[in-house]
């Protein structure tokens, strides 16, 4: 391969590649009429653009391309598949959450969305949402909650214990041992 002439590996070709497709919050301005948000975008979209990214340079000031290692194609094979859900021809849509959105938020959308979808759908056409990651972390976090309220209770009912309340005081004062 190429790539070893110049002692690189497949891995540091996609990690240089992956290093320069970026998009991120940067910041965000709040006005009277809401928030501004601003965002780093910075994706090659082109095989120009992706033959263009550094890879490598030299201690004396040359750059090696991925288009010195590679060859790059920009586009994609059309695939005949099939896919099958509940024993039925199916299309799976995959929803993820910007990095700024909440999880739980996005799923219930998802859950309103399929709902309102599902009752319009033509006969025949049914959609079902599967694999909801956002459920196992509104368990995790009922289950941390959980933990908490009884973990304070423990501490409560520890420090109360071996106290009397003193008739006609308000507080309490230590008991025996």
């Amino acid at each position: 391969m190429l790539c070893a002439g110049w002692g690189l590996t497949f891995d540091t070709v996609a990690n240089a590649m992956h290093g320069f497709s970026v998009d991120l919050l940067t910041g965000s301005v709040k006005i009277d009429t809401g928030e501004i948000l601003f965002r780093t975008n910075s994706q090659a979209y082109s095989g120009d653009e992706s033959g263009s990214l550094p890879l490598l340079t030299r201690p004396d000031g040359t750059r090696i391309f991925v288009r010195d290692v590679a060859r790059v194609i920009h586009g994609f094979e059309d695939v005949a598949i099939s896919s099958r859900f509940n024993d039925k021809s199916a299309v799976l849509v995959q929803v993820f959450r910007a990095e700024e959105q909440r999880a739980v938020q996005v799923s219930r959308a998802a859950h309103a969305y399929a709902e309102r979808a599902s009752a319009s759908a033509p006969n025949g056409i049914e959609i079902s949402i599967w694999k909801d990651r956002a459920c196992d972390l509104e368990s995790r976090v009922d289950l941390l909650v959980g933990n908490a309220i009884s973990g304070l209770a423990l501490v409560f009912s520890r420090s109360t214990r071996g106290c009397r309340v003193h008739q006609g005081r308000a507080g309490a004062i230590p008991g025996p041992g």
